[in-house]
């Protein structure tokens, strides 16, 4: 339900430069401003528009404030920003890979004094992640996108490539190395054994994971990435070591307490658990990150669906309608009343549903028959009329 697009990436604990956050005369960018961004982004990445998404990002202010304060020899800064100006940039991999998937505007809004512009992914291969886009300008002071906090992950795109920065400049000036204390210097010394986590993450060996993080000195176990990394592995051995899966809810709610990747790693597992109550929690914490979002309506019915009862049908109903009402163009709310409408029988609401689906949405409706799901529904009376309504052709 939740898994989504987490790319499991190294990040940084340093606060990034926050250059390229005003305009020509000094101001932050209003909400207006940040807004009509927010559409044209929209607009290029639901075209499939990678060169006119790509516009819209200034490469050079991510890399200043990805690189600020951190002396590197100029050979190695220039290497760096040549080489993440190679690669599209993510306004651009969004737009050549929007097929099948949707990337919706939902707010411009204020953020420890930044304007940003909240995005919902729903990534072709499913699930659901939050961008939210930091907004400033560029060398010329044309307003541009500068930065990206990505829900699942919990860090700005600039904290993610700072520490990639900061493990190469190390390297490259001793210097800098006998400087760096705390936990950057525990990450350097450490390299081998992070690199070892992740491995073992891409390679889905949980226990691995687990078995490596537990060998990490403390500052690294409080560092929200490998933190991250055992959460994920923990969850997925939850039934094996459910004392773990809690020690690492209960830690990185701890350590990043409201931190909304959280709840973005562990709906789907304390759904699965039947863990109702926590999941709506979670559901609330997401709302208040997003400032509102009709999915988590959905989610939310999703919820009640499955704990099941009158009262929880009736509440998930008005939860999928609700949605409906909001986003008009939600297809998960209108899906998500037919598989309500299936579980509770009511097969003429379901009928009416799937024609609300063609005609509103202009999503074609399949063959039925065969689909467990379907299978009461297409026995009966009001399949029947339904699919003679379609020409019978369904």
């Amino acid at each position: 339900m939740m898994r989504a697009f987490s790319a499991r990436l190294f990040v940084v604990m340093f606060c990034a430069g926050l250059s390229r956050l005003a305009l020509a005369d000094g101001t932050a960018p209003d909400l207006g401003q940040a807004r009509t961004l927010g559409r044209q982004l929209e607009t290029a990445v639901q075209k499939g528009d990678g060169a006119a998404a790509g516009a819209l990002f200034d490469i050079d202010g991510l890399i200043d404030r990805s690189t600020a304060g951190v002396t590197a020899p100029q050979q190695l800064a220039t290497s760096f920003r040549q080489g993440l100006k190679m690669v599209p940039s993510l306004p651009k991999q969004l737009a050549l890979t929007a097929k099948g998937g949707n990337y919706r505007f939902l707010r411009a809004r204020q953020v420890g004094g930044e304007s940003r512009v909240l995005f919902r992914l729903f990534p072709p291969q499913g699930g659901v992640n939050y961008h939210d886009w930091v907004v400033g300008a560029d060398g010329q002071g044309q307003l541009k996108l500068v930065d990206v906090y990505v829900a699942t992950t919990g860090e700005l795109m600039s904290q993610t490539l700072r520490r990639a920065y900061v493990m190469v400049a190390a390297h490259a000036n001793p210097t800098l190395l006998e400087r760096l204390t705390g936990r950057e210097r525990d990450f350097i010394n450490n390299l081998k054994t992070v690199a070892q986590l992740a491995g073992n993450l891409r390679a889905n060996n949980w226990k691995g994971v687990l078995d490596a993080y537990a060998t990490l000195p403390k500052s690294l176990q409080e560092d929200k990435s490998c933190m991250l990394m055992r959460l994920t592995a923990a969850e997925h051995l939850r039934k094996e070591r459910h004392g773990e899966y809690e020690s690492a809810m209960a830690d990185f709610a701890r350590h990043f307490p409201g931190d909304p990747c959280l709840d973005m790693v562990c709906l789907d597992g304390l759904i699965e658990q039947k863990q109702f109550d926590q999941a709506r929690q979670s559901l609330d914490r997401l709302k208040t990150f997003t400032g509102g979002d009709p999915y988590l309506g959905v989610l939310r019915g999703n919820i009640d669906m499955d704990e099941g009862g009158p009262a929880n049908f009736k509440a998930a109903r008005n939860e999928f309608e609700t949605a409906k009402i909001v986003e008009p163009t939600l297809a998960k709310a209108y899906w998500a009343l037919v598989t309500l409408d299936l579980k509770t029988n009511d097969y003429d609401k379901a009928a009416a549903e799937l024609t609300e689906i063609e005609r509103t949405l202009h999503i074609p409706v399949g063959p039925l028959e065969g689909k467990p799901l379907y299978a009461g529904f297409v026995q009966s009376e009001a399949y029947k009329k339904w699919k003679a309504a379609q020409g019978g052709g369904k």
